[in-house]
């Protein structure tokens, strides 16, 4: 009897967490974000509901396992994205080290006392008042009169690299922090700042998730 349950807990577990991937790597796909935004919110609620509930402790782990899956989920969009010509060198040459040097500087504050251990739940607080900003963001983005895809130039001047670095630094330091791949603020950001088209912003988003994951 332990056995069975054992094993129909196990199977639970393996659907559970294989929707939870499947439903990533779709929304990661389409919108060139890493996915953690999906795996890391999804996990907390599964695990709150388990016998030992969720304590935010184990956020680091989370985020360590959502960044691991963000590698494999924007990979695989790379060979679409370049067969497309959308993806632009003379940004990501700037945006990937901006990006890493970004992360570098998130992780080591996320490592501090003020979030490790038992202050994980504050990195949970993180996340969610970022979500919810992005939820707005985009709700008012997408309510406004202004066309997206008209707004912005399809053939942009060469970009200096200052802009650049300021849209892959923030990027990096919000995946390192909070343990996202960092595209849901690539993405916008280079539409705003550098005023790339959409299909353009999200291929080079999803070429530097690789790097910074």
């Amino acid at each position: 009897m332990v056995h069975k349950k054992t094993v129909c807990l196990s199977g639970m577990i393996f659907i559970i967490t294989s929707l939870i991937g499947l439903l990533a790597g779709f929304v990661g796909g389409l919108l060139g974000v890493g996915g953690s935004t999906i795996i890391i919110p999804a996990l907390i609620i599964y695990l709150s509901y388990t016998a030992q509930g969720y304590t935010g402790q184990s956020q680091h782990l989370l985020q360590a396992a959502a960044m691991i899956c963000n590698v494999f989920i924007a990979a695989p969009s790379i060979y679409a994205h370049r067969r497309a010509n959308a993806i632009m060198a003379d940004v990501i040459v700037w945006l990937i080290p901006s990006a890493l040097a970004g992360i570098f500087m998130g992780v080591a504050v996320s490592n501090s006392r003020y979030f490790a251990r038992h202050n994980g739940k504050y990195l949970a607080t993180g996340l969610a008042i970022f979500m919810a900003y992005v939820i707005v963001y985009n709700l008012i983005r997408f309510f406004s009169k202004t066309k997206l895809t008209d707004e912005y130039e399809k053939n942009p001047p060469p970009l200096p690299p200052w802009k650049i670095i300021c849209v892959g630094v923030p990027m990096g330091l919000t995946a390192g922090l909070l343990g996202i791949g960092g595209g849901i603020l690539c993405v916008p950001a280079q539409q705003l700042l550098l005023k790339l088209p959409l299909r353009r912003a999200i291929a080079n988003s999803a070429v530097t998730i690789v790097f910074s994951a």
